[in-house]
């Protein structure tokens, strides 16, 4: 019997087993490690997605305070000034009957010859503290109406300086729709980068309680910047248009057959507070009516017949404004909203001007 080759044989065979067990035993650590590591890694994408998202959350919210003050502040500040204004011209009114009153006292003691009985009275005093007396009591018969209308004069001074204060305050702060669509641009683009940091999520991660919270979280912040803006929108005021532009939003509206000039109003409010900031947006727009230059050359209205073309004119704006909506088919109720869309391409826009509009039917006619 041959035994030289047994040994050589049995190695081989331990070779093999060893080897095929430390196969097994490397797949198996290397298997359950990964595993391990996609969860951990997918669980880490989670935490720190909900991290970013809460991050934005917090500017998001300063943002949409910003957003929904400006909303809410539309028309706030030039109705204190028209109030103030208001104010002034009732006192300017008080002291000019003030002074007529004074006027008519003077001639009336002077037809009557009470001059004369009050001068007579001083010469037939008796000594120097009766003459004294007497001078006294007819120095305040002669000025007492004076004193008064002094004085109201002085009161309608003292409102018209605030009446300016706050005219010139109010300019500075109008807001227009070019600021608003700033300000809802930035509440947009953190609700759109938050979207994105959870998009970017692989399946796994997106699956982890923590993203899942953080999804839930913005649409909860969603819902509350459409709320916050819809509530916004409902607290803007509507301004009394200058006599000016309320004859001008009139007289341009007759042109479109069906259009309500209570709608160029609203339009011209939320654009530039009736002419008040009509200056160059960021966007380029200009005007009172906030026209785009190549906008305004495709509809422009020789509003006030000067032979000229000028987006700043207010005439020829409002009269051009009510062309451009016209043609988009604001001379009916059904199209009014596809006219102001078209107008400015943003739904909290046509919410807006909508609302003003409603305020001003309800205040000025």
């Amino acid at each position: 019997m041959d035994t030289g080759g047994r040994p050589a044989r049995a190695a081989r065979w331990t070779w093999r087993v060893a080897a095929s067990c430390a196969c097994v035993a490397l797949n198996w650590t290397s298997a359950v490690p990964a595993h391990a590591e996609d969860a951990a890694g997918a669980r880490r994408q989670a935490r720190d997605a909900a991290a970013q998202v809460q991050s934005i959350e917090l500017r998001l919210a300063v943002a949409r305070r910003a957003y929904e003050d400006a909303l809410s502040g539309v028309g706030g500040q030039v109705s204190e000034y028209l109030t103030a204004d208001g104010e002034r011209a009732d006192a300017q009114a008080e002291a000019d009957a003030a002074q007529d009153r004074a006027g008519a006292s003077a001639r009336a003691l002077y037809l009557s010859g009470g001059q004369a009985g009050l001068l007579n009275s001083v010469f037939e005093s008796h000594s120097m503290a009766d003459l004294a007396t007497r001078l006294i009591s007819v120095d305040r018969v002669l000025s007492s109406t004076s004193a008064l209308a002094d004085e109201a004069q002085q009161s309608a001074d003292h409102l018209a300086d605030v009446a300016d204060a706050q005219g010139r305050a109010a300019d500075a702060a109008v807001v227009t729709a070019a600021d608003l669509t700033r300000q809802a641009g930035q509440v947009q683009e953190l609700l759109d980068q938050a979207q994105h940091t959870l998009d970017a999520l692989s399946a796994t991660a997106r699956s982890m309680t923590e993203a899942e919270q953080a999804s839930r979280a913005l649409a909860a912040a969603r819902a509350a910047a459409r709320m916050g803006q819809d509530a916004a929108i409902g607290a803007a005021r509507a301004q009394a248009p200058p006599a000016e532009y309320f004859r001008l939003y009139r007289a341009a509206a007759a042109t479109c057959t069906g259009m309500d000039w209570t709608l160029l109003a609203a339009v011209g409010q939320v654009e530039s507070g009736h002419g008040r900031n009509a200056g160059v947006s960021s966007a380029g727009a200009v005007g009172p009516m906030q026209f785009m230059p190549a906008t305004f050359d495709a509809y422009s209205v020789d509003g006030d017949h000067d032979g000229r073309l000028d987006p700043y004119s207010p005439a020829d704006a409002v009269f051009t404004a009510a062309h451009y909506l016209c043609s988009g088919g604001a001379g009916s109720p059904s199209g009014v909203r596809a006219a102001l869309y078209r107008y400015n391409h943003a739904d909290w826009y046509v919410e807006l001007v909508l609302s003003v509009q409603q305020q001003i039917r309800l205040d000025y006619l």
